[in-house]
């Protein structure tokens, strides 16, 4: 579902903590990368949510049906979250919005609001996958 981030970008990404120094290219193209998993996040989010909304004669099969395959979808978004693809760009991308020494001229508030929106989409996959478990339980 996720798209990794350019191969060539690895090792400025792990240099990042260590040398403080953040390629201006390479944070475009984290930003950018970043921004489209969260739009495909959040759309995954919200077809999860129409689904349910549009089946509202469903007896208990497909109720347990629903929430089994809601559970499924959102365990594989909630380990490509966890993945160290992911966990790269955001380190990088929170790393450069604290980031005093910035060499990169981006605006540092657009890359906080980008990683608080992502934070945010991380709970609301957290909460809709324990609500899914929850469901599959005691259906």
């Amino acid at each position: 579902m996720l798209d990794p981030y350019p191969a060539n970008w690895a090792k400025d990404a792990l240099a990042v903590n260590a040398t403080s120094k953040i390629n201006g290219e390479m944070l475009s193209d984290f930003e950018k990368i970043f921004n489209e998993w969260s739009e495909k996040i959040e759309q995954t989010l919200e077809e999860a949510e129409a689904e349910k909304k549009e089946d509202k004669e469903a007896g208990p099969r497909q109720e347990l049906e629903y929430w089994k395959q809601r559970m499924r979808k959102l365990t594989c978004v909630s380990e490509q979250l966890r993945s160290k693809n992911c966990r790269t760009v955001f380190d990088v991308l929170t790393f450069a919005s604290q980031s005093t020494n910035d060499n990169s001229n981006r605006p540092r508030d657009k890359i906080y609001l980008a990683t608080s929106k992502w934070r945010s989409i991380e709970l609301r996959v957290t909460e809709a996958l324990n609500e899914a478990k929850d469901n599959v339980k005691y259906l």
